[in-house]
């Protein structure tokens, strides 16, 4: 990652670390009030991370896919070979059904 090599680079000493408890929690926390503020508006959205919160956001993401691209976690290996095309493939139908609500 970036910062890593910024490290190595300016010979700084760094020690990997596990966050958890109470500060992993107010990192969950602060992360999900940015999601908001973002406009993912879903009730389930909480600090749990995995299955769930993902589908959230990617639903989200999915809406307005080509303006919130940009915050798709760039070391997200999979993004480029599956997911990507799912969102795009998930973008063009909410188009679809936006496009016939609106002639109704």
């Amino acid at each position: 990652d970036k910062v890593r090599s910024y490290f190595l680079l300016t010979n700084q000493n760094y020690e990997d670390t596990r966050i958890e408890g109470k500060l992993q929690d107010a990192v969950e926390s602060r992360y999900v009030n940015h999601l908001r503020e973002l406009g993912v508006k879903s009730r389930n959205l909480t600090i749990e991370s995995g299955k769930k919160r993902f589908f959230i956001t990617f639903g989200w993401l999915c809406r307005d896919f080509y303006r919130r691209e940009k915050y798709v976690k760039s070391g997200f290996k999979r993004w480029r070979t599956i997911w990507r095309d799912r969102a795009i493939e998930k973008y063009e139908i909410f188009q679809k059904d936006k496009k016939k609500r609106s002639k109704k």
